[in-house]
């Protein structure tokens, strides 16, 4: 087997420490313990095993989550976060030489990890010009019996648009028809303003999820997948395999975060993200000139076009080493000529990380 980079974690850690301004991270501040506490009111029993775990996952977990997504704690396998909730959902429904659809431009690891694993990828485009939205009558045109999966992201990574659920119901309806399943990534769901719900239950459709994104959990690591009981037993053998059992101590917090403190974690999430997006918005109207985007359901990012004759890679290192400003490359989710920004600082690093952005986009304009 050959593993591929994860170009866009390398990029990232790579230029991280030379970055005065990270507009490339996609976690919300990370929650203090102190906070957790006085959020939950939990605290760690001294006589806690810490050699304890759970191979099915934390049961009270398990339920909690099963009253969130309305359906049996046996169609919830627990992961060690989105990334490998991924990893096992892919195990779970894919061998080596299986054609995969899979949404582009898209978040990397969703069309790495299945070529690796020996699918063979045919893209989806979500299109700039129709707002990025997906094209069904696309799916229809690729889709046919030798695909095994559909594999989507909503809130879409990287533009931050919302697919509703009845999108994703006929999505499901042209894979049954097809004998395929659905792979869904809800990690930013739920930071959508518009009225969404998961698409957790639709026939043939797995959901991913965890709380390292919106809830300021990242190193927890605690993730889930939500699956048909066939497919959820696949995939925890395949954690067996994997990891055999989640962090059990993450899983325990989890579940009283979830229990307890959920709508106000996701209440500080919006808080931030919209906060900040409102004055990403108001930067990128200003400058039309050099870009144009398509605005975000909710969340923490976007993914604007720009008219620049420059590749996307060669642009963002330039801005890195012009103004300190890091931001992704539109490469690395399978789409040139764009870049990926994110907005999880403070308010006066936002507005001056912005402001550093668009002098070095005007300097490069300049001098192209």
């Amino acid at each position: 087997m050959k593993i591929p980079p994860f170009e866009l974690l390398d990029w990232l850690l790579e230029n991280e420490k030379d970055a005065r301004y990270d507009f490339g991270i996609s976690n919300i501040p990370g929650l203090l313990f102190s906070e957790l506490q006085e959020l939950t009111g939990y605290e760690i029993p001294a006589d806690f095993d810490l050699g304890k775990n759970d191979h099915f996952g934390e049961e009270n977990l398990r339920e909690a989550l099963a009253g969130i997504y309305k359906w049996d704690s046996d169609n919830i396998v627990t992961a060690t976060g989105g990334s490998e909730a991924n990893f096992l959902a892919y195990l779970a429904t894919i061998e080596a030489g299986d054609e995969v659809i899979v949404e582009n431009p898209g978040y990397e690891p969703m069309y790495r990890v299945p070529a690796m694993l020996g699918g063979k990828i045919e893209k989806w485009e979500r299109k700039f010009d129709d707002d990025f939205q997906l094209d069904l009558d696309e799916l229809n045109e690729i889709i046919s019996p030798s695909k095994k999966l559909i594999v989507l992201t909503n809130l879409h990574n990287p533009s931050g648009v919302l697919t509703s659920r009845k999108t994703m119901e006929a999505v499901a309806g042209i894979a049954r028809d097809n004998r395929a399943h659905v792979l869904i990534d809800e990690m930013f769901l739920d930071a959508s303003n518009f009225p969404c719900s998961s698409a957790a239950g639709i026939e043939g459709i797995i959901v991913t999820c965890s709380v390292t994104k919106l809830y300021g959990l990242g190193g927890f690591r605690t993730g889930w997948i939500i699956a048909e009981k066939e497919t959820a037993k696949l995939c925890q053998q395949a954690k067996s395999m994997a990891s055999a059992a989640s962090p059990y101590i993450s899983e325990v917090i989890s579940k009283s975060v979830v229990l307890t403190a959920r709508e106000k974690l996701l209440e500080r999430f919006k808080n931030i993200a919209n906060r900040n997006m409102a004055i990403v918005k108001n930067w990128m109207d200003e400058r039309k000139d050099i870009m144009n985007y398509v605005s975000p359901a909710g969340g923490i990012m976007c993914f604007p076009r720009y008219s620049l004759e420059i590749d996307s890679v060669t642009l963002c290192r330039k801005l890195l080493d012009k103004t300190g400003v890091l931001i992704s490359p539109g490469k690395y989710f399978g789409l040139d000529g764009h870049f990926r920004l994110t907005a999880v600082g403070p308010v006066n690093e936002v507005k001056a990380g912005l402001a550093a952005l668009g002098e070095g986009l005007n300097e490069i304009k300049i001098n192209l």
